[in-house]
């Protein structure tokens, strides 16, 4: 096992679901490369953002030059204009590939920095509505992508309830992204963070 996977596993371990927290970049923002979460298998580890004027995202895979269907993905990636370089981590056991985010999604990028999902161009939204679809839970505040992109009246009241709060001041249902989560660390900055008892661990 990576020492990625074992660090993750320690402090970022999705206990109901028994897996990695994903990012909300790998679900908000991996599909700006044309590719999603669900294309990957058990491959992909997650995706992690370099934010700056030329913001990037890192795809951090599982390194298996036996998986086909990786090969096909990476052999795509790097075929892309985005591409920006790939590298290995941890002993080889992962692969990164940087993606540049494309100049004409660059406005949803930084709505996304900014927490307003519901203000991302229709044609993005139609995007992600097609890789997650329109499931929304009604009989509590859990959230659903679409319920993200488009929150609804009962969905605000849900929240505000529970933040104790009028419904009407609620208008994105889920929280800005957790940058200390987001954003990407190489194995020797993850090994600073675990000797000091992980300083961005986030919430369970």
């Amino acid at each position: 096992m990576s020492y990625r996977v074992e660090y993750l596993k320690k402090y970022h371990w999705d206990k109901p679901n028994k897996r990695i927290k994903i990012t909300d970049s790998a679900i908000y923002l991996l599909p700006m490369t044309g590719l999603s979460v669900f294309d990957f298998d058990e491959a992909l580890i997650n995706v992690h953002i370099k934010h700056s004027d030329t913001p990037s995202l890192v795809i951090i895979c599982k390194n298996n030059p036996n998986d086909d269907n990786l090969n096909i993905i990476l052999n795509k990636l790097m075929a892309y204009k985005d591409f920006l370089t790939s590298w290995t981590d941890d002993n080889d056991s992962e692969i990164c590939i940087e993606m540049k985010i494309p100049q004409r999604l660059i406005k949803n990028y930084h709505k996304f920095i900014d927490g307003k999902y519901s203000k991302f161009d229709e044609k993005y939204k139609d995007k992600l509505i097609s890789i997650y679809n329109r499931e929304v839970i009604v009989d509590s505040r859990k959230l659903t992508v679409y319920s993200v992109l488009y929150p609804q009246e009962f969905k605000r009241k849900q929240i505000a309830e529970w933040l104790g709060v009028d419904w009407k001041v609620i208008h994105e249902v889920k929280d800005i992204p957790n940058m200390n989560y987001e954003i990407y660390r190489n194995i020797d900055q993850l090994r600073l963070l675990d000797k000091n008892n992980d300083l961005v661990t986030i919430e369970q």
